[in-house]
């Protein structure tokens, strides 16, 4: 939120329209600070009970952490049944594919097109994305050696825990809720509405062409 999402203009080669794209805004968004307060503490635990507990694969409940905690609880809890749901789909798919043991060639085709789906499927269903990314990556490592099943247990055990404590720490840890966004989101909406209708309105009165503003 600090910085524009939008490339400089860079048509005239004004080296102050430049800095005035690569400096943050002033405002500093408290939504925004508690959630990197919170996305770090979060990491810092699961990284030290991953290296404290020896757990095999262990870096996996940090790295779900990560990608399943957002700012809003509720889009942390949709976001971790999605990652849970993929998961367990993919690892019982992967597993029935080891159990026919498959050749090599085979697997790095399955490979290469699981990976294309997680590529295709990871802006439209969440889910559907880690689906194949999960069957991507036991077939990839099921080509440089032999998988058993502690490998899919214990990487969905290490998701699962991930989730969980990306559940625990939007709900207890400096929690933001949806319900309270929502009155100042739909009132900057209605103004928004209102200037876009008022400017279509003088456009149409004086007949000229209206494409918005840059």
């Amino acid at each position: 939120t600090g910085f524009p999402l939008h490339l400089p203009e860079l048509g005239g080669f004004s080296i102050r329209s430049l800095s005035a794209w690569i400096n943050p805004a002033p405002e500093v968004d408290s939504v925004l600070i508690r959630y990197s307060l919170r996305m770090a503490v979060v990491t810092m635990l699961a990284v030290a009970a991953y290296k404290y507990f020896d757990i095999p694969r262990g870096y996996w409940i940090a790295f779900t952490t990560i990608v399943v905690l957002q700012p809003d609880y509720g889009s942390t809890r949709a976001r971790a049944g999605q990652r849970s749901l993929g998961t367990v789909a993919g690892s019982l798919l992967a597993s029935a594919l080891l159990w026919i043991q498959l050749p090599v060639c085979a697997l790095e085709i399955l490979a290469a097109i699981t990976a294309f789906c997680f590529a295709y499927f990871m802006k439209r269903r969440y889910a559907l994305a880690i689906f194949f990314v999960t069957l991507m990556l036991v077939l990839a490592m099921e080509t440089t050696e032999p998988l058993h099943l502690n490998f899919t247990l214990g990487r969905l055990s290490s998701i699962i825990a991930g989730g969980v404590l990306a559940l625990l720490a939007a709900l207890f840890f400096w929690p933001n809720w949806e319900r309270q966004q929502f009155p100042g989101i739909m009132a900057a909406a209605i103004r928004a509405n209102r200037v876009f209708l008022e400017e279509v309105g003088i456009r149409l009165a004086t007949g000229e062409p209206f494409a918005g503003k840059a």
